[in-house]
């Protein structure tokens, strides 16, 4: 339209019709333009949108009364023959005005942006500071807590030596010690993983190493020793009853290339779980072999009795903190199967949990392989 009016006044500058037809065109632009902007305003309520509604709705008024004083209407005066050049004059002002207001929103809009991005880098840069005083502290912690624990299982040794039949009484009562000195030792070791995990300050120590090395520092700790065969049944004490652990390997000589303690306290991990929360007195199974459809892998599975868990919640189970359902009886913070998970990706690996038939759970490690150590 405004092209339109351009081009009658310009072809036609000394034509009526021309001017007319100048006028109605400007008039339907303004028109149109004022509808828009209404709608507009009416939709997002600003002063921007007020603002340049009210410019097209003078424009409109002032346009309108030239376009009357052509047909004859308003008796002809310098004032209602030069209206239009008013409200033209009236918009380019509005117009501008309104530009500026924007550009001043948007500048404002950007220093915000700018002083959170500031702000959100000091509050980052103080977040990693605390961190980094955590992980001394634990690492610290974890150091002056793991000498006095060494001591109190080294004087329970001593002390079950001494300990005569008649003493049963005292048996008891050392092992009640040796099993919270325990938790306690894993307890601490579980914390400062974790914090060496999460915070980076844990540099694999890449080796290659067989299935049977890797099962039998895991069971070191249980003070179980791994047949050469890779087939056992191993005492193991499962929801504080006796149980059975079933070491089941495939292959005593297939390789994975890692840090071969990291993956000791994942397998420990996994075997707690079990232990902890399994039903009291039944198998847990030590599996390790290639895995199904992927022959490049290594599945380290960890197969028990246990309670029925819902498929969405078996993520979550590798989760930091995370523990389904009442576990208040437990002793554990949530943070076992959550090193697991961290631990194979820094493998470039993958841990998961899935439900069997038979009540059964599946809490699997699956790791690149390395071929066989005989060829390593």
């Amino acid at each position: 339209w405004v092209l339109f009016g351009s081009s009658a006044l310009s072809l036609t500058p000394f034509n009526r019709l021309g001017v007319d037809l100048a006028l109605l065109a400007f008039l339907a632009y303004g028109i149109c333009s004022t509808g828009i902007s209404l709608m507009a305003w009416i939709k997002e309520r600003s002063a921007l949108t007020l603002l340049v509604f009210s410019g097209y709705l003078i424009f409109v008024i002032f346009q309108s009364i030239t376009a009357l004083t052509s047909l004859g209407l308003p008796p002809a005066t310098p004032f209602t023959m030069n209206s239009w050049m008013i409200g033209n004059l009236i918009l380019l002002i509005l117009m501008l005005t309104a530009s500026l207001y924007r550009t001043r929103s948007l500048q404002i809009s950007h220093w915000e942006a700018e002083s959170a991005l500031i702000k959100a880098r000091t509050e980052m840069k103080e977040e990693q500071k605390r961190s980094e005083e955590l992980r001394l502290f634990v690492g610290m912690l974890g150091h002056e807590l793991g000498t006095p624990l060494a001591v109190i299982d080294s004087s329970l040794q001593c002390l079950e030596m001494t300990t005569t039949p008649q003493h049963s009484e005292t048996e008891k009562w050392v092992e009640n010690i040796r099993t919270a000195t325990r938790r306690l030792d894993h307890l601490v070791k579980d914390s400062l993983a974790r914090e060496r995990v999460d915070s980076g300050g844990w540099s694999l120590r890449w080796t290659v190493f067989s299935a049977s090395d890797l099962a039998d520092a895991a069971l070191s700790d249980y003070g179980l020793d791994l047949p050469t065969s890779g087939y056992a049944r191993l005492p193991f004490c499962v929801g504080d009853a006796p149980g059975t652990l079933v070491i089941e390997i495939s292959d005593p000589g297939l390789a994975c290339r890692g840090d071969i303690f990291m993956l000791h306290r994942a397998i420990f991990s996994l075997l707690d779980n079990a232990a902890k929360y399994g039903k009291s007195g039944s198998d847990v199974r030590l599996v390790i072999e290639p895995k199904e459809n992927d022959l490049s892998m290594m599945s380290i599975s960890v197969i028990n009795q246990g309670e029925s868990i819902p498929e969405e919640i078996l993520p979550r189970l590798f989760e930091k903190y995370y523990r389904y359902g009442d576990r208040t009886n437990v002793a554990g913070a949530g943070l076992g199967l959550y090193l697991v998970r961290q631990i194979a990706e820094l493998h470039h690996g993958q841990a998961h949990a899935s439900q069997l038939k038979g009540g059964l759970l599946r809490f699997s490690l699956d790791l690149p392989s390395h071929g066989d150590t005989q060829h390593a």
